[in-house]
């Protein structure tokens, strides 16, 4: 019966994830279901990472999930299996504990002692993850920060021997996961130079493995992460900065208002300034539908690195403006 059961959880995953390519919450939610009472810990994980998934870029479906009893189910059920694993013998399970951390952080739920627990265990797993997976997991923990600041300081200890591991490493990961790694230490207040000076030297080198991505072949929200991280962490990289420059400059029509005014406020924060972006960036910022914090961001980069420049002028007069009618939206 034991080996009738093992069989069936490769099953139970394949279904899974051939539902949730279909796009239909309400039959991945069904198909959950039926599944439920015999899923192992990677069936619950695959289950947790494919509802967040489907539901990642659409905040009311993302509420309809955070208060149905199949994701609570999902969450005692992942409780107990990570309870087991702490005493189990049995081979770690990396992604699924990544898959888990994850589908918390993108749903936005706050479950402490699952978070407590994954925690402990990629701690004490750390030398058995993949890049992508201790990205994704310590990207996870980060974004929970602006949740519950508990969530995230569970984690401090795994911050510290993942940059350990990166440090050693580092040539295995590619330039998305390194960005989410500079991302996640930044947002958890995790500053630690020495990781941020070899992720930038990796960053600089040519991609290490078949398929693995580069400054130049990054995109618009890993440029703008990456800058922003480095800023926030305080770490001046002026060669990175130079080649992100170079690469937004050739691209800025695709950046996204936020991505535009995150990667301006980076560079002038870290005092950068490279002409061809300053005023490349400074005309798409005036063509852009700003919020108040984009708009505030923009013209305290501009004014903070060349406060007398023709382009910050020319922005200046385009988006004060807008400023001056939004005024009741600032904080």
């Amino acid at each position: 019966r034991k080996s009738q059961k093992r069989a069936t959880f490769p099953y139970i995953n394949t279904q899974i994830i051939q539902v949730a390519e279909n796009g239909d919450l309400d039959l991945l939610i069904s198909t959950i279901e039926g599944y439920m009472t015999d899923m192992n810990l990677v069936n619950v994980s695959t289950a947790m990472h494919r509802l967040a998934k489907l539901t990642a870029t659409n905040p009311h479906l993302q509420n309809v999930l955070r208060h149905h009893h199949v994701l609570a189910g999902l969450l005692t059920t992942a409780r107990t299996a990570l309870t087991r694993a702490e005493t189990s013998a049995a081979p770690p399970q990396c992604q699924a504990f990544s898959n888990i951390t994850w589908s918390l952080a993108t749903v936005q739920i706050v479950d402490l002692e699952l978070l407590q627990t994954a925690a402990r265990l990629s701690h004490r797993h750390i030398s058995s993850f993949k890049p992508f997976e201790l990205s994704a997991a310590l990207w996870a923990y980060a974004k929970l920060d602006s949740l519950s600041r508990e969530a995230c300081e569970c984690s401090g200890p795994l911050f510290q021997v993942a940059a350990e591991h990166i440090l050693l490493h580092v040539r295995d990961f590619s330039f998305r996961c390194l960005v989410m790694c500079a991302w996640a230490f930044a947002t958890a207040r995790q500053y630690d130079a020495r990781l941020f000076q070899c992720i930038a030297a990796q960053m600089m080198g040519p991609p290490m493995a078949a398929g693995n991505s580069s400054v130049q072949t990054a995109q618009c929200q890993e440029l703008a992460n990456a800058a922003w991280a480095f800023s926030t962490a305080g770490v001046r990289e002026e060669p990175l900065f130079n080649e992100l420059a170079k690469k937004a400059v050739r691209h800025l029509s695709d950046f996204k208002p936020q991505e535009l005014s995150n990667i301006m406020w980076a560079f002038a924060s870290n005092g950068f300034f490279r002409e061809d972006f300053f005023v490349a960036s400074a005309q798409t910022a005036q063509s852009m539908d700003l919020q108040p914090q984009q708009l505030a961001n923009v013209l305290w980069a501009l004014t903070r690195i060349r406060p007398r420049h023709r382009a910050t002028a020319a922005c200046a007069t385009v988006l004060l403006p807008r400023c001056t009618g939004a005024i009741a939206e600032f904080k």
